[in-house]
C-alpha cells in the first residue's frame, strides 16, 4: 500500500459540525494535509468548505488538489504523487478516482490502480 513506501503520504479529512446550517445539515469542513520535513510536522495544503458529502462534491475538491500540483500528465502524478488517505468513505474514493479522470482526461472505462494513489484508513 502506500503508506509502507512514501513517508509524506497525504491525508485527507472531513470535519463535521464545525459549520453548522440546518438548511445543509452535510456542510463541513475538509481539509488535505501532508509533512512537511522542513517544519517537521503535518501542515494544511488545501481546505475547503463541502456543502455535502456526496462523490461529486469530493471529485470538486479533489478536481482543486489535483490542480494545486501542476503535473504535466497522468504519467508524472504516477511517478511522483505522495498518496493520499482518507477515511472509509465511499463517496470521498469515487470522488477522488473520478478527479483523476477528469483531471487527466482519462476514458471512464479505463481502470486505474487506486492502491497506488488512494487508501482508506
Amino acid at each position: 500500500t502506500i503508506l509502507l513506501k512514501k513517508e509524506n503520504v497525504m491525508q485527507s479529512d472531513t470535519i463535521m459540525s464545525y459549520v453548522r446550517d440546518s438548511r445543509l445539515p452535510s456542510t463541513n469542513v475538509t481539509i488535505t494535509s501532508t509533512y512537511s520535513l522542513i517544519l517537521n510536522c503535518y501542515v494544511p495544503i488545501l481546505i475547503a468548505i463541502l456543502f455535502g458529502m456526496t462523490a461529486m462534491h469530493y471529485h470538486q475538491y479533489f478536481l482543486v488538489l489535483f490542480e494545486c500540483f501542476k503535473f504535466k500528465d497522468f504519467d508524472e502524478l504516477d511517478h511522483k504523487w505522495p498518496g493520499n488517505v482518507c477515511d472509509f468513505s465511499e463517496a470521498e474514493r469515487v470522488g477522488f478516482e473520478s478527479a483523476l479522470h477528469q483531471h487527466f482526461s482519462i476514458p471512464n472505462d479505463k481502470d486505474l490502480i487506486m492502491s497506488k494513489h488512494y487508501s482508506c484508513c
